[in-house]
Order: structure tokens, then C-alpha cells, then sequence
């Protein structure tokens, strides 16, 4: 794991593109630690424009995602498809494509609210990581998030 739960990296480097309300901001993404989780501002779906982005601090090896929803307002809420971007500086941003297209991969989401479910992404090379919500439950998105991988050998 790459610091999500563990507090390794810190809120300052957990964004978004928006927030519903206060208790539902980036940095309560945190995957099981997390009260809430992080929802957006946008209930037209598919979103258009809505993102969540950590900035792991250094280059790392991306291996996978743990995702889980949660509840916002006595409601589930939780991601049923997204897509992942990837950067080395943070402005220049890649959709990861489906296999030898120029489609971007659409990921399966979540099933419920509760239950963390891992979906693999590479091995990439990457320091910063968004997720883009394409559907949700008709309540909203709502994310909680851990990030899987490695240190590159000789990094510290």
C-alpha cells in the first residue's frame, strides 16, 4: 500500500476537482480510515469534469486501486464505473487505454458501499494519480480509496 490508510501521504497532496460538503472533502478519502469518503459537487451523470487526485510526493511503481464507497447523508454512495489518469508532473495527464486501442478503460466500480474491492491498473510509473467517476448510485459518487504498489529500487 502506498500511504493512503497509513497516513504516509499526507492531505495536502489529496485533491479534487469539488466537494459536496465539508464532511465529504478529498482528504476523508482514505480507504476504512476515512468517516466518510470524498464526494463531488456534479449529481448529472455521466460526470463530466469530476476528479480525485493524489500526488504521491516521488515517482512509484502503480500496481492497483482498493476502492470503497460509503454513506453521505444517511444515503449508500459509490462508484459503479471510472477511469484512471496518470502523471509524472502533475499537468500533463494519460487516460489509461484499453489494451492496443485508444479507448479509454472503463473500470467496474463498486457493488455496495461497504465492501473494498481492488482492481489492477498496471505496473505504472507515475508520482500522481486521478480518478475520474463515469456512474455512481443515483445519491452520487461517493469514494474512499487506497493506492497499491512499490517504491522504486534505490528511492527512499
Amino acid at each position: 500500500m502506498l500511504g493512503m490508510v497509513s497516513g504516509q501521504i499526507p492531505d495536502a497532496q489529496i485533491s479534487a476537482s469539488s466537494f459536496a460538503d465539508r464532511g465529504w472533502v478529498a482528504e476523508n478519502v482514505r480507504l476504512l480510515t476515512g468517516r466518510s469518503g470524498w464526494t463531488g459537487q456534479q449529481t448529472k451523470q455521466p460526470f463530466r469534469n469530476e476528479w480525485l487526485q493524489v500526488d504521491l510526493g516521488q515517482d512509484k511503481m502503480l500496481s492497483g486501486v482498493v476502492i470503497q464507497g460509503g454513506k453521505h447523508r444517511d444515503r449508500n454512495v459509490y462508484m459503479k464505473r471510472f477511469k484512471v489518469g496518470h502523471s509524472l508532473d502533475g499537468d500533463s495527464w494519460t487516460v489509461i487505454k484499453e489494451e492496443n486501442t485508444t479507448r479509454p478503460k472503463i473500470f467496474m466500480g463498486n457493488q455496495n458501499q461497504e465492501t473494498p474491492e481492488v482492481r489492477l491498473l498496471g505496473p505504472l510509473l507515475t508520482r500522481f494519480v486521478r480518478i475520474y467517476p463515469e456512474r455512481a448510485t443515483t445519491e452520487g459518487v461517493g469514494l474512499r480509496l487506497e493506492l497499491l504498489g512499490c517504491e522504486l529500487e534505490g528511492k527512499s
